[in-house]
């Protein structure tokens, strides 16, 4: 951002001034603090995205990974049983 506050109405006296090269100044300053502040916003919005739908992420994955255990154990122990592996109960 520039050092020297320019404002618009530092424009508007360039421009009654007949001075173009002042007004060009005056207009690309104000454009420039307004596209930088602008584009910090969206830099931060983004990383604060960012990093909550990691979190987010890293937490339905460790979830999907524990379902998918549960599902992998009761399969294993489905498939002894069709294998003529059945376990016996013994009733006391």
């Amino acid at each position: 951002m520039s050092d020297v506050q320019i404002n618009v109405s530092d424009m508007i006296a360039a421009a009654k001034a007949e001075s173009p090269s002042d007004f060009q100044t005056a207009f690309n300053s104000i454009i420039i603090d307004k596209v930088a502040a602008a584009l910090e916003a969206k830099r931060q919005e983004v990383a604060q995205n960012y990093f909550n739908t990691s979190a987010e992420q890293s937490a339905e994955d460790q979830e999907e990974n524990t379902d998918e255990n549960i599902e992998a154990n009761t399969d294993v122990n489905d498939g002894s049983e069709e294998n003529g592996e059945a376990s016996t109960n013994v009733a006391g």
